[in-house]
């Protein structure tokens, strides 16, 4: 009875060994993933496995709870034009000289609500970060994504160069999917959420109402060159490193502002465009600058301007352009609202601010 025992378990010792390396850990797959031509014909990878399923027609890799490990430098390859669908906790575990986590022959295009997490056996972070897409044309499409470091963002649709920089920085090697920053309400009728706050205000969305869906950051300069009407729904916007003029510069067509804003610099610079305060209070070194363009706070608005820090402490400077002020009030002593030239306007603190045409 020993004897036959011990001959079976030899015999499933046997048979075990025959078994491909993937197979001693159902949930690991080991090797490589490769669905491109361009890199390997003779070696295309099956169609679905373990975490993992490739739909050829539609170019999409859909990832769920996926995990791998290979010695190489690198763990998936995609054709141009691929969709990585990211649901669940997914991880690479590269080689020792590691590369990137998924590599595209081409231009590649995020989705899904999951996280794709790249790591080396040496410890070392992956030279091009969780993904890459390869060619002078391509490109990285984020749709809600963007890089665990939330001081570093790259939008829709960024150059492949931006996404690099992002992704390819030590400990930074992370994808994961993050809640909408702001709804965008186009004068067609359509909307669209974004990721990325700065990418609302851009020049294929002029004319569209943008509300804030969580707090969100703006670089610490940023222009504004179309109509838009934005809405801070409540939330806070923070700001980026130090401007050299202003945070917000209107340089061009008109921007409703609508909620409460505060920045240490100056909050808005007017510079061509056309501001309009419709609600909301903003506390800043220099509230707002105008230097061309024009400033408007309706009859009736809900505006106050509070200048604050040692150095400036102004609510409005005007050197240039016009100004049409109705409404509103501004908190502070008489430094608080300068006109051209440095001379100060008659005012009574907490009242409507006085009328500049």
């Amino acid at each position: 009875m020993k004897r036959r025992l011990f001959s079976i378990l030899t015999a499933l010792a046997l048979c075990l060994g025959l078994l491909p390396p993937r197979a001693f850990a159902a949930d690991t797959y080991s090797g490589i993933l490769n669905f491109a031509p361009e890199y390997d014909s003779m070696n295309i990878s099956p169609a679905s496995g373990s975490g993992y399923e490739w739909d050829e027609t539609s170019k999409t890799l859909t990832l769920t709870d996926f995990h791998q490990e290979t010695s190489l430098a690198f763990g998936i390859v995609l054709p141009a034009d691929s969709t990585l669908v990211l649901n669940g906790e997914n991880t690479i575990t590269l080689g020792d000289n590691p590369q990137v986590g998924v590599a595209c022959w081409g231009s590649l295009a995020l989705a899904g609500g999951g996280a794709l997490t790249v790591t080396s056996s040496s410890g070392a972070s992956p030279q091009y970060g969780a993904a890459y897409a390869r060619g002078p044309n391509s490109s990285l499409t984020f749709d809600g994504y963007i890089c665990q470091d939330l001081g570093r963002k790259s939008v829709e649709n960024t150059i492949q160069k931006t996404v690099l920089q992002c992704l390819a920085d030590k400990d930074k090697n992370i994808l994961s999917s993050v809640a909408p920053a702001a709804k965008v309400d186009k004068p067609d009728g359509s909307s669209l959420d974004v990721a990325v706050l700065a990418s609302a205000f851009g020049g294929s969305n002029t004319g569209a109402t943008v509300t804030l869906l969580r707090d969100a950051s703006m670089p610490g300069q940023f222009y504004i060159r179309g109509d838009f009407q934005f809405y801070t729904n409540g939330y806070t916007v923070s700001f980026g490193a130090q401007s050299s003029i202003g945070r917000l510069v209107i340089a061009g067509g008109t921007f409703r502002m609508n909620g409460d804003l505060s920045s240490d610099q100056t909050l808005f610079y007017v510079d061509g465009g056309t501001l309009v305060l419709e609600n909301g209070a903003f506390t800043a070194g220099i509230c707002v600058k105008v230097n061309s363009g024009k400033l408007e706070i309706p009859d009736g608005a809900n505006v106050t301007l509070k200048g604050v820090g040692e150095l400036t402490s102004t609510a409005l400077r005007i050197s240039g352009g016009s100004a049409a002020l109705r409404g509103g009030s501004f908190d502070g002593n008489v430094r608080n609202l300068r006109c051209r030239h440095g001379h100060h306007a008659g005012y009574t603190p907490g009242a409507g601010l006085p009328l500049f045409q």
